[in-house]
């Protein structure tokens, strides 16, 4: 069924294989999307699937007019003529669009990306571009943007500096949005996004900054533009910031609007900067990321006394190396973490047999998801997941990769298996 471009036929008999699917989640989650990564020509198929596709795979959607907005166009990489095809969708009313542009013929093609662009309507909602020659397509894209003026917008590995991001963030463009990706830009460690502070925004929600080699300076231009102060998502992952950048961010009017909190993978920060997290007033926080923070037991002990902790939902401490086991079990057995339900552990040195038992023994009964991958301590999960005395009421995912892969169903018997 997916070795050739789909007709009628292929369609009928693909759908009634996911029709016949004996797990609905496993069925949207896997199979429909490694069906619809092999399909060829699936610019097209919105609208030569049949109609009990779009009734399966999404809610309410009657119509393969609906489906245009409820599916979501990946491409990579593509051609001219997929070019032409997808401009015809997106003039259609497509509502989400995803292209990666590396390794195709249109990245060298200005026409074709121009066409493309040119296509954009302001029935499209989410735009996601990656990899696209930034000098000689920002003129295009701004007006396609300033047209569409989407609420998404992914700007990954474009090598956007701070002129380029000044010149397409226009008032027109930032007027809707409400959710902007800028990760792998600004290619110079040299450059700090100081272009954030000249941008005014109006209803952004969610910021990701990953790896854009941000460092003091550009914390400094983050946290000194007041339009930001109502985003809940912040990811500022792997950007090399300091103790001090963590303390700036902590007392900033910015830190006291975020819900989700990721400022993994930085290696600049250890107990200085986490001590300040931990006195910072964050009313709303509930996902908070510290992969590979220099933390210790002075930084786990603040932790543990943060006045958000009976908030927080979800906790990563994952790579973490410089955690003193000693200190992980008065940190996670904190009572005062009761509403945690998603706990990442992973990449650190396996615990011993008795204090494993006793950390996972103190985690909420409510815990929805344990990661403790490459811990080389797989077995002593499990059986001290089986062992506590008071049982997990709605584990739905073990993760132990590398050692074992667990994961149960939300029925009350496969979860107690």
């Amino acid at each position: 069924m997916l070795t050739s471009s789909p007709d009628e036929d292929h369609w009928e008999r693909l759908v009634a294989t996911l029709e016949a699917w004996p797990d609905d989640r496993a069925r949207d989650e896997v199979a429909w999307p490694y069906a619809a990564d092999r399909l060829r020509d699936l610019d097209a198929a919105p609208m030569s699937a049949p109609l009990r596709l779009a009734r399966l795979l999404f809610d309410g959607v009657d119509t393969h007019d609906e489906l245009l907005g409820c599916g979501k166009l990946a491409l990579t990489p593509f051609d001219r003529a997929e070019v032409d095809r997808v401009a015809g969708l997106l003039r259609r009313g497509l509502r989400s669009i995803e292209v990666t542009f590396r390794g195709s013929a249109v990245h060298e093609d200005d026409d074709a990306r121009a066409a493309l662009f040119a296509s954009f309507t302001p029935a499209l909602e989410r735009v996601s571009l990656e990899d696209l020659t930034i000098a000689r397509d920002l003129e295009p894209l701004r007006v396609a943007l300033e047209r569409a003026r989407p609420r998404e917008l992914a700007l990954g590995s474009n090598h956007i500096d701070d002129e380029h991001f000044s010149a397409l963030m226009t008032p027109e463009v930032v007027a809707s949005l409400e959710h902007l990706d800028l990760s792998w830009n600004w290619s110079s460690y040299e450059e700090s996004c100081d272009g954030l502070s000249g941008v005014t925004f109006s209803g952004l929600r969610s910021l990701v900054l990953e790896g854009v080699g941000l460092g003091s300076d550009g914390v400094e231009a983050l946290i000194g533009n007041a339009s930001i102060v109502g985003v809940e998502l912040l990811d500022l992952n792997l950007n090399d910031l300091d103790d001090l950048s963590i303390e700036r961010l902590a007392a900033s009017p910015l830190a006291r609007g975020v819900v989700d909190l990721d400022i993994g993978f930085n290696n600049g920060f250890g107990d200085q900067g986490i001590e300040a997290l931990a006195r910072a007033p964050m009313p709303r926080l509930e996902r908070l990321a510290l992969s590979s923070a220099e933390l210790t037991g002075v930084g786990a002990r603040a932790l543990s006394q943060a006045p958000w902790r009976a908030q927080l939902e979800h906790l990563d401490l994952s790579f973490c190396e410089e955690l003193e086991h000693e200190a992980l079990l008065p940190l996670l057995s904190s009572s005062g973490f009761s509403c945690l339900r998603s706990l990442e552990i992973d990449y650190i040195e396996a615990l011993e047999d008795g204090l494993l038992a006793r950390v996972v023994a103190g985690l909420p009964s409510a815990l929805e998801r344990l990661s403790f991958m490459s811990t080389g301590a797989g077995d002593l999960v499990a059986r001290a997941v089986a062992s506590r005395p008071d049982p997990f009421t709605s584990l739905g995912e073990l993760d132990l990769s590398s050692d074992c892969l667990l994961y149960t169903s939300p029925s009350p018997r496969d979860r107690q298996k």
